[in-house]
C-alpha cells in the first residue's frame, strides 16, 4: 500500500496549499449541515401529539369527556357495558364473536396450563412450540395448500399485534 505523502511528493508547494485549502473548505461546509428541527425529536412538538391536544381542547370546550381510554366492564362483542351503561360496540377485532366463547376460553385455558402465558421469545431464537406447527398444519389443511409459515407481526402505525400466514401454493 503506498503513503499518502508518496502519491503527494510530485505536487508543487503552492499546488499542496491549494489542495489542503480545498480539503479545508470541504470539511467546514461538511459541518454547516442543517439542524435536525426539534419536532423531529422532541415528543411535546410532534404534529400527531399537537393535533391529539387540539382534538381533546375542541371535545373539552363542548363540555363532552375523553372518548380514549373507557373502561370496558365486560367481554368485548357486538355490545359492551362502560359505566353500567350497556353500548352497540363499534371498535373491536372480535369479527367472528369468539372472544369470551366458552369453547375458547376453555382451549386457551389448556394451553396456558400446558405452554405457559409467553413463548418468551421468537421461534427463531427460543425454538417452537408443538403448538406453532399444528396451527401451520391446520391452516395449510384448510387451505388445501402444502404447507404454510405462522409469524408475528405488527400492524405498520398502530402497534396492533397481528398474525400473519404465508401459505405455500402447489
Amino acid at each position: 500500500m503506498s503513503n499518502p505523502s508518496d502519491r503527494l511528493s510530485h505536487l508543487s508547494p503552492e499546488e499542496k496549499r491549494s489542495l489542503l485549502a480545498k480539503l479545508l473548505q470541504e470539511k467546514a461546509a461538511a459541518k454547516e449541515e442543517p439542524e435536525v428541527p426539534p419536532a423531529h425529536y422532541r415528543f411535546d412538538l410532534y404534529p400527531e401529539y399537537l393535533q391529539l391536544k387540539r382534538q381533546l381542547a375542541e371535545i373539552e370546550a363542548f363540555g363532552l369527556s375523553n372518548p380514549f381510554f373507557k373502561v370496558h366492564e365486560r367481554v368485548a362483542a357486538d355490545t359492551t357495558l362502560v359505566a353500567g351503561r350497556e353500548l352497540i360496540n363499534y371498535s373491536n377485532y372480535n369479527y367472528l364473536g369468539m372472544c369470551g366463547d366458552p369453547a375458547v376460553n376453555r382451549a386457551a385455558q389448556a394451553a396456558i396450563d400446558r405452554y405457559g402465558t409467553s413463548a418468551c421469545a421468537s421461534r427463531l431464537s427460543s425454538g417452537e412450540k408443538v403448538l406453532h406447527r399444528e396451527l401451520e398444519r391446520a391452516i395449510a389443511d384448510f387451505m388445501g395448500t402444502e404447507d404454510c409459515i405462522v409469524y408475528v407481526g405488527v400492524t405498520p402505525r398502530m402497534s396492533v399485534p397481528s398474525v400473519t400466514c404465508l401459505v405455500a401454493m402447489t
